[in-house]
């Protein structure tokens, strides 16, 4: 039994093959049937409704608070939680202004549910600056909730960071294909 590796291509070839870039990029069979169902358009839109989703029971959930329910959309953002839980323990100490903290916070929680709802637009729109803004400062929203020992909560984000994750590695694999391989072999040899 031989256990020596093959010989080293000589100079010349390994001179040759400097620079090759494969004509198809590798990507993975369960990726390629992923693809298939999920064109770049429709990708986006998808990881857009994930912003949409977000945003509008984020604001749900402001709401029930300023209201005194006591049930949550486990899905929401954990810093408009965070705004509502200030605004309530101000209230609770100021009673005569708890109205004017409760609608102060839901102006904040508005804002930050309808810079959610933007990221979902422009996401839809293929702008992936979008996408990634988002499911980046959502990442940070998992950590907020984190510290708060929202352990539910948390692991709704988890699983919505996964599927926006799922959605980033489709999109950079389609992004991967639409770009035209370097053939440094002239074409027009021949042609005068």
């Amino acid at each position: 039994m031989n256990s020596s590796l093959p010989p080293t291509p000589p100079k010349e070839y390994q001179a040759n093959l400097q620079g090759y870039k494969p004509a198809d990029p590798f990507i993975p069979p369960q990726a390629r049937k992923a693809m298939e169902n999920l064109p770049p358009e429709k990708a986006y839109k998808s990881a857009a409704s994930n912003f949409y989703a977000i945003a509008v029971l984020s604001f749900l959930n402001s709401i029930i608070s300023a209201f005194g329910g006591g049930f949550v959309f486990v899905i929401g953002l954990g810093i408009t939680q965070l705004i509502d839980g200030i605004a309530y323990v101000l209230g609770q100490n100021a009673s005569d202004s708890k109205l004017i903290f409760t609608a102060f916070a839901l102006i904040f929680d508005l804002g930050a549910c309808i810079a959610f709802a933007l990221f979902g637009y422009f996401t839809s729109k293929s702008k992936h600056w979008a996408f990634v803004v988002g499911m980046s400062l959502y990442a940070l929203d998992a950590i907020l909730t984190l510290l708060f020992k929202d352990w539910i909560g948390f692991a709704f984000h988890l699983y919505f960071l996964w599927q926006l994750w799922m959605m980033y590695r489709i999109l950079g694999y389609w992004r991967k294909l639409s770009k035209k391989p370097i053939d440094s072999f002239p074409q027009d040899i021949g042609v005068s």
